[in-house]
């Protein structure tokens, strides 16, 4: 098995079932999921048309895939880094 696709296993795993766990104990995650829904809650008193509701949604979820996305390379280049430096390490203190 190539590096790639196993190291895309282990973030996918990672993401899929720790992620959340860990997110509904973080105080600062649960602070911004806060503000999220506050902002949310102003929005909705602004009583858009249909069809500006559907642009600003699809602005929101672009720019919340665009953050996800983000935030799997970041994830999966810290991993990356850790694997290298344990590998360099390992070669090292032989």
């Amino acid at each position: 098995m190539r590096k790639g696709k196993l190291l895309d296993i282990v973030v996918e795993k990672r993401m899929e079932k720790t992620l959340d766990k860990i997110l509904e104990r973080n105080p600062e995650y649960q602070s911004a999921l806060k503000s999220q829904d506050e902002a949310f809650k102003k929005v909705n008193r602004l009583h858009l048309r249909h069809r500006d509701k559907k642009i600003l949604g699809g602005a929101i979820d672009a720019n919340n895939h665009c953050g996800a996305v983000y935030g799997r390379v970041a994830y999966t280049l810290g991993l990356n880094d850790g694997f290298k430096l344990f590998s360099e390490l390992s070669t090292v203190c032989k």
